[in-house]
């Protein structure tokens, strides 16, 4: 409770302290693949994550959500909670599209799982579309112009990438080739 309360308020080495002290205490007495073990170490890998020592909440948050996928099977409301929890910490770490594609996959078995109206379905919902928006823009500023005058290449060459096929077959000499609509 106190190192929730610590947690709350932003105390995140006090915080730390007592959850580690808590999940060594449960990793002793209960074992390593107990359920209140492992909410002790995703309470550890949360404190971590707003810490932004994102390469230790990964570690914690892959390890309990391999555990309850072992445990409690992929559709377990616990084990979609961590999945959903390591796809934010590498979305915070700046691995997008592993965040993205994890957070898919996570929203599909939510969707199964708790409804198509269950808040937390909602909830990821629209943080995915969210980070998919973002990865689209992201992208199409990248290609969007060239190096040389800032000029715009994209429309060019994605008009190329989305031509219509000739395949006509009128013996001409362009045959399997795209037809350049410009």
């Amino acid at each position: 409770m106190l190192a929730t309360a610590y947690w709350h308020e932003g105390r995140w080495e006090e915080a730390e302290q007592l959850e580690v002290q808590v999940m060594e205490t449960r990793k002793t007495k209960l074992g390593e693949d107990h359920p209140d073990t492992l909410v002790s170490i995703a309470n550890l890998a949360s404190t971590y994550r707003n810490q932004g020592r994102w390469e230790e909440a990964e570690q914690l948050d892959v390890q309990v959500m391999e555990t309850r996928k072992t445990k409690l099977g992929e559709h377990h409301p616990d084990t979609l909670t961590t999945m959903a929890n390591l796809a934010f910490t590498w979305k915070s770490s700046a691995h997008d599209a592993e965040a993205i594609e994890l957070l898919r996959d996570c929203l599909a078995k939510q969707k199964q799982t708790l409804g198509l109206n269950h808040p937390t379905t909602l909830s990821n919902s629209q943080t995915l579309l969210e980070w998919e928006k973002k990865a689209m823009r992201e992208t199409e500023g990248e290609w969007e112009t060239d190096s040389v005058g800032g000029h715009v290449t994209s429309l060019v060459e994605s008009a190329h990438s989305c031509a219509p096929y000739d395949d006509d077959d009128d013996d001409d000499d362009d045959d399997d080739e795209f037809i350049n609509p410009i």
